[in-house]
């Protein structure tokens, strides 16, 4: 199923073909019909067929002002549709003569983030924890990140290549900041032994195997 603006996507033919059930949407639809939309063509997507596996791909672009979904889509309503997706789908995998249901997210299954999280504009960095708990690393990198975006703002005289070099800069930094209660608490060590995992970077040996940062 694919909700999309029929205006600007999508435009070849073999991506529409492939779409089972497509909703082509007009420029500037809004809250009350998208989502009136949405859980009628939920309910009838799963009267037709029982799902094994259910991907959600949804982004934001579909907010009111994005120039690029052209929707007019609320805070509240992107909220509202995560809500009514997550809340279908799930139904669908609480039957009595269903084994396995999996409702958390990818962090290990360790946290409760079934709720959709809103997060205004601005600069953000996310590592492989949980926004409220994030990693120490993971904070360094937004320091860095916004002292980066202050310092080029102010210039005039600089290349493409040169906020690049910087950029690698960051994704290369190896400072260490350890002890960090949340990767020990994700990586489950007792010890010293995820230090290793407390750069921006990582590179090195790491239970035995090559580890490398992404």
């Amino acid at each position: 199923m694919d909700f999309y603006n029929e205006q600007i996507y999508p435009k070849d033919g073999p991506a529409k073909k492939s779409i089972s059930r497509a909703i082509p949407l007009r420029i500037g639809t809004s809250d009350e019909y998208y989502l009136s939309r949405l859980e009628r063509e939920l309910n009838e997507a799963f009267s037709e067929f029982i799902p094994n596996l259910v991907v959600y791909v949804a982004g934001t672009d579909s907010l009111s002002g994005d120039p690029l979904g052209l929707l007019r889509i609320s805070s509240e309503g992107i909220i509202r549709r995560d809500e009514l997706v997550f809340k279908a789908t799930k139904q669908q995998f609480s039957r009595p003569t269903s084994a396995l249901a999996w409702c958390d997210g990818i962090l290990a299954g360790r946290f409760d983030n079934s709720e959709p999280v809103h997060w205004p504009k601005g600069l953000h960095v996310f590592s492989n924890s949980p926004r409220i708990t994030p990693f120490k690393k993971a904070v360094y990198g937004e320091k860095l990140l916004q002292s980066l975006i202050d310092q080029f703002s102010t210039k005039i005289d600089f290349t493409e290549e040169d906020l690049i070099n910087e950029l690698f800069k960051i994704g290369s930094n190896t400072e260490i900041h350890f002890p960090d209660e949340q990767i020990r608490l994700q990586t489950g060590s007792t010890g010293s032994e995820y230090k290793l995992l407390c750069s921006i970077f990582v590179n090195g040996h790491l239970q035995g195997r090559n580890y490398g940062t992404k």
